[in-house]
């Protein structure tokens, strides 16, 4: 049986867990493009910074079903294992091929952060405060949509009914853009994953 929060590198023969072959595939598809064009790519999704071994359920008008109550007529998902992402991305950088070709080109994942985090980090609450500020105080209701919109995306499930602030992550692979003319190529700062100041 599988610990919690084990990375694949933890893991021994006989450990039950699931790994998205497509998932690991497409982010070192992703990073191998920055390593030689620069860039950013942003990944949110409900999931873990470690290995899962039964998150696989199925979905069919908003509940949770059994994955195999109706073949084909309910969605499937599972938990995004972001710590396999993390790996897959920096996989793709190998600073000693990169060199021999002349392009140095240094491969950064940011976090990954709660998705309540992210978006507090991004400034939500400014947003939020300048959305509910024209609106009347006679206006319960406007005013406590709005707000409890706020809280469902970055409070947890345990604080508010449907929280995903807490369920969902967010995590970053950044590359810096090529500038012309031989300069030196420009790093990110990435928004959303360091404290606003």
């Amino acid at each position: 049986e599988t610990e919690p929060e084990k990375t694949l590198q933890d893991c021994k023969p006989g450990d039950c867990i699931e790994v998205s072959a497509v998932s690991a595939a497409l982010t070192q598809s992703i990073s191998k493009r920055l390593t030689f064009e620069g860039g950013a790519a942003l990944i949110i999704d409900y999931g873990d910074n470690f290995v899962s071994q039964d998150s696989l359920r199925g979905i069919k008008e908003h509940a949770f079903v059994h994955p195999l109550q109706e073949p084909g007529e309910i969605d499937l998902s599972a938990d995004v294992n972001f710590s396999l992402l993390k790996r897959m991305a920096l996989h793709q950088y190998n600073p000693n091929e990169l060199l021999r070709k002349g392009k140095q080109v240094p491969i950064e994942v940011h976090g990954p952060v709660t998705q309540g985090e992210f978006l507090t980090n991004l400034g939500i609450q400014f947003r939020v405060s300048a959305l509910l500020e024209p609106i009347p105080e006679e206006d319960g209701e406007a005013l406590n949509s709005l707000y409890e919109g706020y809280q469902r995306l970055v409070e947890g499930e345990e604080t508010v009914k449907g929280g995903m602030g807490i369920s969902y992550k967010a995590m970053a692979i950044t590359a810096p853009i090529p500038n012309s003319g031989g300069r030196k190529r420009k790093k990110y700062n990435c928004a959303g994953f360091s404290k606003l100041r």
